[in-house]
């Protein structure tokens, strides 16, 4: 699937490029930037701003789920 992070809503596409940041630096925060991320993706898909294949893809490529 390819998807376009700006299509995302902001919130989503700002966690994201914060765990690639911190993933990039290697720093402490992973873990809380990715339970973040998480709930992120879980409130779009359920308010129905994103699909539950988009938000399945997101969980796949950002979370490993």
């Amino acid at each position: 699937m390819k998807l376009d992070l700006k299509t995302l809503p902001t919130y989503i596409e700002k966690d994201i490029r914060d765990l690639l940041h911190e993933q990039e630096v290697e720093g402490p925060f992973i873990g809380e930037i990715a339970c973040e991320l998480y709930g992120s993706i879980n409130s779009a898909m359920w308010d129905k701003e994103i699909s539950k294949e988009v938000a399945d893809y997101l969980f796949s490529k950002y979370l490993g789920l």
